[in-house]
């Protein structure tokens, strides 16, 4: 945010743009979000599953591509600099101060768990065991780095940076996912979606696309996928069909849809909460809507059109 500045661009422009891009592209690997996680807990994906499924390019380089091409419609739109207020005139810039030996310690946590979740299948371990040993490994290699003197930041520390008021917030988003579920809300829209499945699959693929993608923007998408998912799965077995072309729509409409609103991605909060901080100034919902709800729109058309010839 603070190079938006530099460049004189508005803070929450800068914060927003940060969250939509790690949003959409969380879904590219498994280990970026909770939504392939979520696929590779209900269906089975694997690492390489997100790299080249069935002989083509898979969520990687599609979500890429979409992206890229949702950027560039905009570029002029967003990273032009327009208010004056915003034109970096008097800042100065402090180079910032890194943690050599924390900053080491989670690069190389982060490629052993890529390693260990490329070969989990034959290493015979959940995913999530994998997580929590390299986890605990990680924390124990900085205490003991900290023994000896290294800047390292204590759990204390660690603990005071923690967004507390985004936690809270997702948690009741999944609770409100949690009771349309119990409402029998989901079941009825699955008992439509199972009519379609069996007529079309190209109309049942851009339906479920669609619909998901317009729910998601309303709720919490990474509880919203799993009762998807689930769902998917159980129509799948009643009218024998392939349910892979599903799993995908569900898990990339989910996330581009949730790039609407900070009531579908907590990411978007966390954004905002940043941004206000920075710039000391409250930002109506309108501020944050105009650059999240076309984003969300514009790159689900755009991922729609690629993924057609993916998924059939």
């Amino acid at each position: 945010m603070t190079l938006g500045r530099m460049v004189g661009l508005d803070p929450l422009v800068t914060s927003m743009i940060v969250a939509v891009a790690a949003n959409h592209m969380g879904t590219a690997l498994m280990l970026g979000d909770l939504p392939p996680l979520l696929l590779h807990s209900v269906a089975g994906a694997e690492f390489f599953d997100f790299l080249w499924f069935r002989g083509k390019p898979s969520s990687f380089f599609l979500l890429l591509a979409s992206f890229l091409a949702t950027l560039a419609v905009f570029y002029r739109v967003w990273l032009r600099p327009k208010d004056r207020r915003y034109s970096g005139d008097g800042l100065s810039y402090e180079k910032p101060i890194v943690l050599k030996a924390p900053a080491v310690t989670s690069v190389v946590a982060l490629a052993t768990l890529m390693i260990l979740a490329a070969v989990r299948s034959s290493l015979g371990l959940p995913l999530g065991a994998l997580a929590i040993i390299v986890a605990i490994l990680t924390a124990a290699v900085l205490e003991v780095t900290r023994v000896f003197g290294k800047a390292v930041p204590g759990f204390d520390e660690v603990l005071k940076d923690v967004e507390w008021e985004a936690l809270a917030f997702y948690v009741a988003l999944f609770g409100l996912t949690g009771a349309l579920e119990a409402s029998g809300f989901f079941e009825e829209v699955s008992q439509h979606i199972a009519q379609i499945v069996a007529s079309s699959t190209f109309l049942a693929y851009g339906f479920i696309y669609w619909v998901t993608a317009g729910l998601s923007m309303l709720v919490e998408h990474d509880a919203l996928i799993l009762v998807l998912l689930y769902m998917v799965k159980d129509i799948a077995r009643a009218v024998a069909i392939d349910p892979w072309p599903y799993y995908w729509g569900i898990v990339w409409s989910s996330t581009l849809g949730s790039n609407a609103t900070i009531a579908a991605a907590p990411t978007l909060y966390l954004a905002l909460i940043m941004a206000e901080k920075e710039d000391h100034v409250r930002r109506s919902w309108k501020d944050w809507l105009r650059i999240t709800l076309p984003f969300s729109l514009v790159s689900s058309a755009i991922h729609f059109i690629l993924s057609i010839p993916f998924v059939f």
